[in-house]
């Protein structure tokens, strides 16, 4: 019998847009695709039947975010319905805070097509130069009359008179003028070492999910294998994905406070759950700690490789549409929330404006509470109050919504799809997508 494989996803940043291009689906070129993408907004399998928008399931906020999208194509004996497949991850800051509420926080979304469809061309049949002379834009929204919302990328409702740009509703039409594309999470490329040479051929094949990452072999009983440790960590060095400046053996010492810092982790919790202690030798056995940000292994035997001892699902709910049983195909770990955290200086920047703005308005406010103090009541227009009360009312909201900019937060999300990979027949608010089940372990520190 055949050991399962584990596959480690890596985040790099994306540099350019030449780079950006072939990330996810904005080639039409799928042999360029590789894993996937981490933050931004996302790039649609299918760009016709895009979703008209994905709430959180449990408190109707609109705000969820983009977390990350994989390109994990399944080859099934009888038929190419799943010849390309790829699953989104979006998330609810706010619930992600309440352990009573994590698992209904996170949604996973499944498109799928086959090898000839409308929107790609096949590569078996043409090449990447035929593609490119004719220009192909059908993967596009565009071509099929698809607006997206600017701050979500789900499909546009309305466009904005004043901005000039489409959204899917007035509360990201109003969380886009204040905020701007900070509102998006930062972009990073899912990628990993570089696949080993092979010889040239006119016939092209698509990537498979993560065909090219270092791979952590087990045994039955789910122990690694250590057999091919020297040649995949050589290789994770020679692509310098090795630490943040490609330093060999950077991770090497990796201290345990570091790594406490980095799934929110006391000593003394670690200490006492036997599945932590797991958790924690598992990753310090392999380089590049900080970087790997998720584990692949469809639908193996294995099962994920959870964080706490609490907080694991009793069952998985079968698929909705074929009945087929669930089963574990990918996991985040902690070390992703490193890439979507708001950058540093963007947070500045934000603090420094709002506090200028509000130290503004204050100011105003207690010039015209003065002269209201001072001034017989008979010469106060009541209008003058209406404008100060309504300013109060705006300066709260704004503050309000300043402390609801939560950062996501999690352990682990543990995602679970149908092992039939079945196509979903009719269209409703999510378009072509499918809904998968997802569960989320809470931080140890939560």
């Amino acid at each position: 019998m055949t050991a399962p494989t584990v596959q480690l996803g890596f985040c790099i940043p994306i540099e350019d847009d030449e780079q950006l291009q072939e990330v996810a689906h904005r080639s039409a070129d799928y042999t360029l695709w590789d894993g996937g993408q981490v933050g931004g907004k996302p790039s649609w399998l299918n760009p016709q039947h895009i979703p008209n928008s994905i709430p959180c399931l449990n408190c109707s906020s609109s705000s969820m975010k983009f977390v990350t999208q994989l390109y994990a194509p399944v080859d099934f004996p009888d038929d190419d319905r799943a010849f390309h497949r790829s699953l989104y991850l979006f998330a609810c800051a706010t619930c992600l805070q309440n352990k009573n509420h994590v698992n209904k926080g996170v949604r996973i979304l499944r498109a799928q097509l086959p090898a000839n469809n409308d929107y790609f061309p096949n590569m078996e049949n043409k090449n990447s130069v035929e593609v490119e002379e004719v220009n192909w834009q059908q993967h596009t929204p565009d071509a099929w009359n698809v607006n997206l919302c600017a701050l979500c990328g789900v499909k546009g409702k309305g466009k904005c008179p004043l901005q000039q740009l489409y959204f899917c509703g007035s509360e990201h039409q109003k969380e886009y003028k204040r905020r701007g594309d900070r509102s998006i999470l930062p972009l990073s490329q899912l990628v990993v070492e570089e696949e080993p040479p092979v010889a040239k051929d006119t016939t092209k094949s698509r990537k498979q999910l993560f065909s090219n990452v270092s791979e952590e072999n087990h045994d039955e009983n789910g122990s690694e294998d250590d057999e091919n440790d020297d040649d995949g960590d050589e290789k994770q060095v020679e692509a310098g994905f090795d630490g943040a400046n490609g330093e060999p053996g950077e991770d090497e010492d990796l201290e345990q406070e570091d790594l406490n810092e980095m799934i929110g982790a006391a000593t003394n919790l670690v200490s006492q759950d036997p599945i932590t202690m797991k958790f924690y030798q598992r990753i310090q056995e392999r380089p590049s700690v900080r970087d790997q940000c998720l584990r692949y292994t469809r639908w193996s035997s294995m099962e994920p490789l959870w964080i706490q001892e609490q907080y694991r699902p009793t069952s998985i709910p079968a698929c909705e549409h074929c009945g087929a049983e669930r089963k574990f195909e990918f996991q985040l770990m902690p070390q992703m929330l490193h890439y979507l955290m708001t950058l540093k200086e963007d947070t500045d920047k934000d603090g420094k404006a709002a506090e200028d703005k509000y130290a503004q308005v204050k100011e105003a406010l207690e010039q015209t509470e003065s002269w209201v103090q001072q001034a017989p009541p008979e010469r106060i227009p009541p209008a003058l109050m209406d404008a100060r009360d309504s300013a109060i009312e705006r300066v709260q909201k704004e503050l309000l919504k300043d402390v609801s900019q939560q950062d996501l937060d999690w352990g682990v999300v543990a995602v679970y799809t149908c092992t039939q990979s079945c196509n979903k027949t009719s269209l409703d608010n999510l378009g072509a997508y499918s809904e998968e089940f997802a569960w989320v372990q809470p931080s140890l520190d939560s």
